[in-house]
């Protein structure tokens, strides 16, 4: 998808740089330490102390220091050593060769501290296992910063507009390259043309709906329109045509005459018929696709790897126009309108070096639609103006049409190509 507009942009908040506090001592490092000197301590002095001694000394460390914790292991502390205590009065009431055995076997210490004391080092072990683990979780030793361009709150915001600009000039042109294409024919039309199969199913269905009693008026005027549609719809059907001979002929070419594609805007109608097209003659078409509330749904003819997303108009009519060898302009509205006057604007300024026909198709619809001998007549454009374009209604005048003129101005001449 196409980057939101600024008023819509989201907040990510998994994606902020976070900034760690650095542990402090008092989080848990002290702890660690002194209680492992304790255990250390504790191993070490036990055959010379008390057996209720260290109990006693041992619960009060750990309610020192892990007071959290203590009411989690008391139960199981004092219940292993109450257990020692049994364990320990029936060794006295063995044999003396028992006995033997157990003080032997704990290098010589007498066998009522050994097996009392071994058991109490084992509760502050397991509480400092449980909380260095605890502790390491909760509190990362390091930074864990985000890089700027990883940072999608900041490409998503007013801040980085030109960046996302950039990458929208720059990563087409990657893949172009990568794909080696350098020349395109580019097809303008209006998106809601439908195709002629469409178009029928749909007249069809209002008909069966208008044969029913008590025709509502918004269905009337769903006929006149669904009518109108069929007609349009050869429009979509020429397109394809056109396309698909295109791509033949430039396949023929080969790779020596400059890689030439179908492009168009990628979405429904006359797009889809020009990516129809080219499919149909096993060529690659080139879809400049556009983030729209409406009417712009990617068709399934375009190439995957040439299929783009824009969200800046003016980014997507410059790749329009920086390839284009050729145009078709078909019957269309507004956005139709907008890019067929653009490019003749760049034309008739000279704006641009390089040669390029364009094609209106369609002229019993741009001929009803402009009056460009008006246009002339109250002197507001010149008769070279005219000559920027030609008007044709049959795909096979348009074909021949443009294969003429790209053979004279991009294909070489001594090239014999039929």
């Amino acid at each position: 998808m196409g980057i939101k507009p600024d008023s819509q942009q989201p907040t990510t908040k998994k994606t902020k740089a976070i900034f760690y506090p650095p542990v402090r001592p008092a989080d848990g490092g002290t702890h660690y330490t002194s209680l492992m000197y304790f255990t250390l301590l504790f191993i070490a002095i036990q055959p010379f102390s008390l057996s209720l001694f260290f109990p006693i000394f041992s619960s009060f460390v750990l309610f020192a220091f892990f007071l959290p914790f203590v009411v989690r292991i008391i139960f199981l502390y004092y219940s292993l050593w109450l257990s020692v205590l049994v364990v320990n009065f029936l060794v006295f009431l063995t044999s003396s060769r028992t006995h033997k055995i157990f003080s032997s076997s704990f290098i010589h210490l007498p066998s009522s501290f050994t097996l009392l004391h071994v058991p109490i080092v084992i509760p502050p072990l397991l509480c400092y296992i449980y909380t260095m683990k605890k502790n390491i979780k909760k509190s990362p030793r390091h930074l864990s910063i985000a890089k700027a361009y990883n940072n999608y709150e900041f490409l998503n915001s007013p801040h980085a507009r030109p960046i996302r600009v950039l990458a929208e000039l720059l990563e087409p042109q990657f893949r172009f390259r990568k794909y080696n294409l350098r020349n395109t024919v580019v097809f303008f039309g209006s998106a809601r043309t439908l195709s002629k199969q469409k178009a029928s199913a749909a007249l069809k269905e209002i008909e069966a709906q208008l044969a029913r009693k008590n025709p509502d008026k918004n269905l009337t005027q769903r006929y006149e329109q669904a009518k109108h549609n069929l007609i349009m719809s050869r429009y979509y059907e020429d397109a394809a045509k056109l396309a698909e001979r295109l791509t033949r002929w430039f396949k023929q070419l080969g790779d020596d005459c400059g890689s030439f594609a179908i492009c168009s805007g990628g979405g429904p109608g006359i797009m889809e018929a020009a990516g129809l097209g080219a499919k149909r003659a096993n060529g690659k078409s080139i879809g400049f696709n556009i983030s729209l509330p409406q009417e712009q749904i990617p068709n399934s003819y375009q190439s995957k790897e040439l299929a783009f997303e824009f969200h800046y108009f003016f980014i997507r009519k410059f790749w329009f126009f920086y390839l284009a060898k050729a145009l078709v302009v078909f019957p269309g509205g507004y956005g139709t309108l907008d890019e067929f006057f653009e490019v003749l604007t760049l034309l008739q300024t000279n704006k641009t070096k390089k040669h390029m026909p364009i094609v209106l198709y369609g002229r019993e619809y741009w001929e009803k639609l402009i009056n460009f001998d008006e246009m002339l007549k109250w002197g507001t454009i010149s008769p070279e103006d005219i000559k920027l374009f030609k008007i044709v209604s049959d795909p096979d005048e348009a074909f021949d049409y443009l294969k003429a003129e790209l053979i004279c101005h991009y294909i070489n001449p001594k090239k014999n190509i039929k």
